[in-house]
Formats: C-alpha cells, structure tokens, sequence
C-alpha cells in the first residue's frame, strides 16, 4: 500500500493516515493469551473432525492412532502450549 501511495502521489504516506491504519494492529487484548499460528487451527480442527489419524514418521515408520488416541495427543499439545 505505501509503494502503490508513493507511485500514485508521488510521496510518503501521511504519517497521520498510517498511524490510523496501524493502530492496535499487533494488540494481543489478553497479554497471557498464546500467538496461535494458523497451520495449529488447522490440525485441531482436522485432528477433532478425523476418527483415526496415519503419520509418516522418518526414520521412524508409521504412527496410528484412533479417537482416543487423537483426543491424548491433543490434550499434551494443549498442556505443552498453554
């Protein structure tokens, strides 16, 4: 956006304009509260939507687990990223 500005106007952005535009913009509300990343979002929600979950470990093999199994390793993923 500040190049496409810049091009467009021929100088900076206004620093009033981008101070506006950036407000709270990196504000976690809960200063306790974990960044997530959004690939965790996704393995809980396919790991709570799968009855059994294959892995391909290297150098190891397979690993299986059924419901009960996903449901233990989501709750050490959890405990291991408060």
């Amino acid at each position: 956006m500040a190049l496409e500005w810049k091009d467009e106007e021929g100088k900076q952005i206004p620093s009033g304009l981008l101070d506006r535009l950036t407000t709270n913009l990196f504000k976690i509300d809960d200063p306790g509260e974990q960044v997530r990343h959004p690939t965790e979002d996704l393995a809980s929600a396919l790991l709570g939507a799968s009855s059994a979950l294959k892995l391909q470990i290297p150098g190891v093999g397979e690993a299986s687990l059924n419901r009960k199994g996903i449901r233990e390793f989501q709750k050490t993923a959890e405990e291991n990223n408060p």
